[in-house]
């Protein structure tokens, strides 16, 4: 606990942020500087309830809310893309996934302010984009969460969620469409 509170610290200066994205992403091309990012609120979730100290317990101890180490919006020419930098200290198989639902958050968070702007912003709305607050046009800034291991051990877990799948004799044509890459 204390590394990870060391490494939270160490991440939040903006410059190493940037090597951090520029060494990994940009095979250390120098593609954003401190100066391009924006840290964001590493909180992924809503609390709901009446009874604030409840609804903490019961969010957390329920997974509603998910507490990032790092994450920075990260301006690319005139787009964006949202960056999370987890450090990991201990052994952990599920890492993907836990990742994955990092990575999902961020889309929600995107994705609820975009229904709200739809729904106020445009008039003569299709059924559906009334509905679903999305528009033809509607887009997502990507999402990347670099995982930083510090342990002892060699790391022999998982890279992505595929190699986490166990696709013992389902056909290949099902194999080619799950999402995640390889």
């Amino acid at each position: 606990m204390v590394r990870d509170i060391e490494w939270k610290e160490f991440f939040s200066d903006d410059e190493r942020y940037a090597d951090i994205i520029n060494g990994i992403a940009c095979q250390g091309r120098q593609a954003v500087t401190k100066t391009d990012l924006q840290e964001l609120d590493t909180q992924i979730g809503f609390l709901r309830g009446v009874n604030f100290v409840h609804r903490l317990h019961d969010t957390f101890m329920n997974r509603k809310i998910k507490i990032r180490d790092c994450v920075r919006k990260a301006a690319f020419g005139i787009n964006f893309a949202i960056i999370g930098i987890e450090s990991q200290e201990v052994m952990d198989y599920s890492i993907p996934l836990r990742n994955m639902a990092y990575d999902v958050g961020e889309y929600e968070k995107q994705a609820t302010k975009i229904r709200k702007e739809v729904r106020k912003k445009y008039k003569g709305l299709r059924a559906g984009e009334y509905l679903y607050g999305f528009r033809k046009e509607s887009r997502l800034y990507p999402v990347v969460t670099f995982i930083l291991y510090s342990g002892t051990e060699e790391w022999d877990g998982p890279h992505s969620l595929y190699e986490m799948l166990d696709f013992t004799d389902i056909p290949d044509g099902l194999i080619k469409m799950v999402l995640v890459s390889k």
